[in-house]
């Protein structure tokens, strides 16, 4: 998927970059436009924020620690960083639910294994996605990652999976 995408150079700095979580055989086409676009970029840690599909709570999960596993090998988790969002917010804590069967995350990673060297991760997944959390979240992402040009953020979408441009478009907006 990434070899196959063909993307420009790019003139500004990439600090995000917003792609599917669907199945590779849905997504993945998709998603590797964005992550050719920043293949050999020199992040040191990449937060990737995804929706809960399994576990229904109120508020956001971070892992703080460990390493998530891929076929491609582990990826250790950025204890510090993530110890910085759990300490944001009250609403901002660790759910070990959220991540026992959840892949809006894991499917990022071989994409991310692929295009980037050494770098860690710190892994968020949405609760309720209400309008105070979203705000919350906003929030710890802009204060604790303001300045830091070595950090990239993941933002693992669902949106449709299988119907065609036109409605894709008119459900997605």
């Amino acid at each position: 998927f990434i070899e196959k995408a063909e993307v420009k150079p790019q003139d500004a700095d990439i600090r995000m970059i917003i792609v599917p979580h669907a199945g590779y055989i849905y997504s993945g086409s998709t998603a590797g436009f964005a992550f050719k676009a920043i293949k050999d970029k020199d992040f040191k840690t990449v937060v990737i924020v995804g929706p809960s599909h399994h576990a229904s709570f109120d508020g956001i999960s971070v892992y703080e620690s460990g390493i998530f596993k891929t076929p491609l090998g582990g990826v250790a988790i950025d204890g510090e960083l993530a110890k910085k969002f759990t300490a944001y917010n009250k609403k901002i804590f660790f759910y070990p639910k959220a991540f026992a069967k959840e892949h809006s995350v894991e499917t990022e990673l071989p994409f991310l294994q692929i295009v980037l060297r050494d770098f860690k991760i710190v892994p968020i997944v949405f609760g309720d996605q209400t309008p105070g959390n979203i705000e919350i979240l906003g929030k710890a992402l802009t204060d604790i990652l303001k300045d830091r040009p070595d950090m990239l953020l993941v933002i693992s979408t669902d949106l449709s999976h299988y119907h065609n441009a036109s409605s894709a478009k008119k459900l997605d907006t």
